[in-house]
């Protein structure tokens, strides 16, 4: 896997898809895979576990999206590639 990264005590780490979803020290979240790198880090406030390929985004506000494994939101040109 991949060296270890602090985490907040609270947080539960499960592996959906390959993908772990990570909350940042200023409360944002990532996603990285199981080599370590960063998939998606764009200062959301909410990622939900993959499911199918896809994770529900809810960021400031009302926003809400789908992005997918490599972290691009559902409905850009390149979604799904």
């Amino acid at each position: 896997m991949f060296a270890p990264r602090k985490i907040d005590e609270r947080q539960e780490l499960s592996i959906h898809c390959g993908l772990i979803v990570m909350r940042n020290d200023d409360g944002t979240f990532i996603v990285i895979n199981t080599s370590g790198e960063t998939v998606a880090n764009s200062g959301r406030d909410s990622v939900s576990n993959y499911s199918e390929d896809v994770a529900l985004v809810k960021k400031s506000g009302d926003e809400i999206y789908y992005i997918d494994k490599s972290g691009r939101r559902m409905g850009d040109p390149d979604f799904g590639r």
